[in-house]
């Protein structure tokens, strides 16, 4: 005897059955499914914008500002060029990197060098004043840092920190890459 039972199944209603019985669950299991989509779609706009993001550091100034040039003389080295500009020897390496000067940083007599509009940093020459022999204290309780002139992370990290060698929270927070440039005006997270 032939079977001709067919089985005539609606899974239309079903499915609308279900759901209307079980409408909590789909609906977590909707929002679950939505979220961990945006979740994963945010994640590779986010390494994309990465992979994408330039390494070089353009600023908006539209002002040009003019170095002073200086012509090495014989026997005369990066410490005294810098305090002879700055009174600080310690703004050498300033110059040293408007130059592109690697170490050991030989200088030729003759040769010429782009002297920086940078801030001065602590003083190596003249008098000692009060000003200068005073121990740092920790100046900024805020979360967010903007860059002034001249500034660089060892000495934005020692006024936040009381320590320069902490520069590298500041690095680490704001994902700031080699050679670890910053720019003026530029909003540093500060973490604490």
């Amino acid at each position: 005897m032939k079977n001709d039972f067919l089985l005539d199944i609606d899974y239309r209603k079903n499915v609308i059955q279900l759901i209307k019985t079980e409408y909590p669950l789909f609906a977590l299991g909707l929002f679950v499914i939505l979220f961990m989509s945006f979740i994963i779609v945010r994640s590779n706009i986010m390494s994309l914008q990465m992979l994408l993001k330039p390494r070089v550091r353009i600023q908006n100034n539209t002002t040009q500002t003019i170095n002073k040039m200086h012509v090495v003389s014989e026997g005369e080295d990066l410490w005294q060029i810098a305090e002879k500009y700055y009174g600080s020897g310690y703004n050498a390496f300033d110059i040293a990197t408007k130059n592109n000067l690697k170490e050991p940083y030989v200088l030729n007599k003759g040769q010429k060098l782009i002297i920086p509009r940078v801030a001065k940093r602590i003083p190596t020459q003249g008098e000692i004043t009060g000003q200068s022999a005073a121990t740092t204290q920790v100046k900024f309780q805020g979360n967010i840092y903007v860059v002034k002139p001249g500034e660089y992370l060892f000495q934005i990290a020692q006024d936040i920190y009381g320590d320069g060698n902490m520069m590298n929270k500041i690095i680490d927070a704001n994902n700031i890459p080699y050679p670890y440039d910053i720019q003026e005006g530029e909003k540093l997270q500060i973490p604490r």
